[in-house]
């Protein structure tokens, strides 16, 4: 255990210095966004437990409330096992404004060295508050021996 919160403790530092900001943040304004977000998600099926971990988004926004990116995260099961995201994703901010509701949608794959690593898609809804976002997505990972579903609470 104490090896897996030493791998998403680096991971964290590493990937901090990368987070970008602008003086609103607005999906409204064009050019490169980035962020980094805590993730916590509870399996709804199967009962495989949960996994917790950080993430990593960057990308450009168009100016109209559209954003395109990719990340990348690291997160640790309830068993402990290790899980590394690696993502696409596609966000749209309905209103030009400090507090906004969002859409997203992530595509991507799942990397799990001991357990069955999977493709992924997961769409979302969520609020953007300042420089903070809160979501709520729905997971459908699909693996060579099982289909999960799991629920997304992230804050970034």
């Amino acid at each position: 255990m104490r090896q897996i919160l030493s791998a998403i403790l680096l991971f964290s530092l590493a990937v901090l210095p990368l987070q970008a900001r602008t003086d609103d943040g607005s999906l409204y304004e064009m050019g490169y966004r980035g962020n980094v977000g805590l993730t916590f998600n509870p399996s709804v099926s199967k009962g495989h437990g949960y996994a917790v971990g950080v993430e990593s988004v960057h990308g450009y926004s168009f100016g109209n409330g559209a954003f395109l990116g990719g990340g990348i995260g690291l997160m640790v099961t309830s068993n402990e096992e290790v899980a590394v995201p690696v993502f696409l994703e596609a966000k749209y901010a309905f209103l030009d404004s400090a507090l906004t509701p969002f859409v997203s949608m992530r595509g991507g794959f799942r990397y799990m060295d001991s357990y069955n690593s999977a493709v992924y898609i997961s769409p979302a809804v969520g609020v953007d508050i300042g420089d903070f976002s809160v979501s709520l997505a729905y997971q459908a990972l699909s693996g060579a021996v099982y289909f999960e579903n799991l629920l997304n609470f992230t804050v970034s």
